[in-house]
């Protein structure tokens, strides 16, 4: 395995959802953001929605699953695997597609 593989697997590695959640990669707007993440740790995940000043919170005490090395992709935000209940799940991923995304650590 060579060090691009290693990084990347570490990347990958991480905890698994709690019951009844699933994952879903969330791709955060400020790539620093991420630096301050790591496996376990419990954020919510935040929104803008259009036309509107304050944030939207889209899910609360979500662990972090792991959290995706920077790369090419870091322009665009840093990919950040998130479990969240499954009930919210799909309303998450939709989100994050269509605004940008931060969180708030707990």
């Amino acid at each position: 395995m060579n060090l691009v593989d290693a990084e990347s697997a570490q990347a990958t590695a991480g905890a698994s959802p709690d019951p009844g959640q699933v994952a879903v990669p969330v791709r955060l707007a400020d790539p620093a953001v991420a630096d301050l993440l790591r496996p376990g740790v419990r954020v919510d995940l935040v929104t803008t929605p259009e036309h509107s000043a304050a944030g939207s919170v889209l899910a609360e005490r979500v662990p972090v699953l792991a959290v995706h090395a920077a790369g090419d992709g870091a322009d665009q935000g840093r990919l950040v695997l998130v479990g969240i209940p499954e009930q919210r799940a799909s309303v998450v991923a939709g989100a994050s597609l269509i605004h940008s995304v931060t969180v708030t650590l707990r």
